[in-house]
């Protein structure tokens, strides 16, 4: 009977992918409070993403539908800290590298270039700052 109560939670699965989506959506600061849990959600996302082109296209399908790209440039916009932001783009880099589904490949340039676009504002905004 107890047995029932300690399920066990498969971290690849779609569920827990949706999951992990609502939590990194429900982060409304990022601070030296929370920025370990976060970076823990940016890892996850990107572990599963990874998993689901090769073994669940699924979960690739949602993390388009969900536009969680979206949710990654609101947390660089969110987040002042460097450390949060480096890790965001880092995971974002591992994430494109490793998509290999026919699927991911033809939706790869579109994650490109939004990454490329966002990073490309972010140095731009940065050596104004420098400037003025």
């Amino acid at each position: 009977m107890l047995r029932s109560f300690w399920r066990t939670v498969d971290r690849f699965s779609l569920q827990h992918f949706k999951h992990i989506i609502n939590e990194l959506r429900g982060i409304k600061v990022v601070d030296k409070f929370n920025r370990e849990a976060v970076v823990d959600i940016l890892q996850s996302i990107v572990e599963i993403v990874s998993y689901g082109d090769k073994h669940d296209p699924s979960i690739f399908e949602c993390f388009m539908e969900l536009q969680v790209l979206a949710e990654f440039v609101r947390l660089l916009k969110i987040s002042r800290n460097p450390r949060i932001q480096a890790a965001v783009l880092q995971y974002l880099s591992i994430m494109i590298q490793n998509l290999q589904s026919e699927q991911a490949i033809c939706k790869r340039p579109c994650l490109m270039s939004r990454y490329m676009c966002f990073h490309s504002q972010s140095c731009t905004q940065d050596s104004r700052r420098v400037v003025h």
